[in-house]
């Protein structure tokens, strides 16, 4: 099956229908989620784009527009990408009845832009029975041990009514469906984190066929910082070394490192997998295995190891190294030399700092 299409949700999981507020949360909708220095919904377009997709829908809330198109700029590749915006008070499965002549009735990938995958999706489907099958749901391996079946919403007890089941959650975020699996969806009731298993239980529902292929060496984002921490050290453990473009000054480079050009490192040591962003500065510095510093980030006097520091934050003259911990956008973690003597913390939203 040649696939030239993709549907990309880029969406909050709990993006709610008809919300008039939505509560605040400590780290952004997934999609824009920084992994090794990438957003979520950029790693998914580029592995739309590896695997020979020319055309994209990015489906996307109004309010994140923006912020998601600034994501997707640098990372497309070769596909052409289309934006269908969706309303405050509208519905996602309307928002998807809008794609029919997009897809046109061609095969097409929906893949719901929180998850990581180190094989191609060719790698992934190879010998997948494609014959009379309507959707091809992608299932996360190491979620699957135990489990016979995926896609098992409802079940009858007896001659009694139809009652739903507990949503399984092996689905690793990625499906391959017929054209016409989207067709008349705009009945569907399905929150953005459930859609392909409510898909897939409607195609059942009308006679289609559903198949489920096991993917390993697959990462899903399921919420929370360690969770992320995780999708960091996973993205990492692939690096390969390219940082012969970038200022390093009296500095030991040990295992797989990326350093941007514009990076400039001083008097430090810098052990991989690791990446340091664009115009990030490090200067008597130890970074350790599984760190990743985004752009325009300062590290000064100071050691950091497997950890999430994002654009503009900057991190100085600590005592004790920092650890498993995510430092936010512009934060600021700095010892204050000043009577009375403290660890002084200026965090930027949705960051977490762990201190030992």
């Amino acid at each position: 099956m040649r696939l030239t299409k993709a549907v990309v949700l880029a969406q909050p999981p709990s993006f709610p229908s008809g919300a008039a507020t939505r509560g605040r949360t400590r780290l952004p909708p997934a999609p824009l989620l920084s992994v090794a220095n990438r957003s979520l919904l950029s790693h998914a377009l580029g592995w739309l784009a590896a695997a020979g997709v020319q055309e994209a829908a990015v489906v996307i809330p109004e309010e994140l527009a923006a912020r998601a198109r600034r994501a997707a700029a640098d990372s497309s590749g070769s596909v052409s990408l289309s934006w269908l915006e969706q309303r405050l008070d509208e519905p996602l499965a309307e928002t998807l009845d809008d794609l029919t002549g997009f897809l046109d009735g061609k095969p097409f990938v929906l893949h719901l832009a929180d998850s990581l995958a180190r094989r191609s999706l060719q790698a992934v489907l190879a010998g997948a029975a494609e014959d009379n099958v309507e959707a091809l749901l992608v299932v996360d391996e190491a979620t699957q041990a135990g489990r016979a079946q995926v896609v098992q919403l409802y079940a009858t007890a007896g001659t009694g009514p139809v009652t739903r089941r507990r949503l399984h959650h092996g689905s690793a975020g990625v499906a391959v469906l017929r054209g016409r699996a989207l067709e008349g969806i705009g009945a569907l009731d399905a929150p953005a984190a459930h859609v392909l298993e409510a898909l897939a239980d409607r195609i059942e529902q009308r006679g289609g066929h559903v198949r489920t292929c096991c993917a390993g060496d697959w990462w899903r984002f399921r919420g929370g910082s360690e969770a992320l921490l995780e999708g960091n050290r996973f993205a990492l453990e692939r690096v390969r070394s390219d940082y012969g473009c970038a200022q390093l000054v009296d500095t030991t480079i040990q295992g797989p490192v990326i350093a941007h050009p514009e990076a400039r490192i001083e008097a430090s040591t810098v052990r991989g997998p690791a990446i340091i962003g664009a115009r990030a500065r490090l200067r008597d510095a130890y970074l350790g295995p599984y760190t990743s510093v985004g752009e325009d980030a300062i590290i000064e006097g100071a050691e950091v190891e497997n950890s999430m520091i994002l654009p503009g934050a900057t991190i100085t003259h600590l005592n004790g190294r920092l650890e498993a911990s995510i430092v936010g956008v512009n934060a600021r973690v700095f010892n204050d030399f000043r009577l009375p003597r403290a660890l002084r913390l200026d965090i930027g939203e949705g960051a977490e700092v762990g201190l030992s």
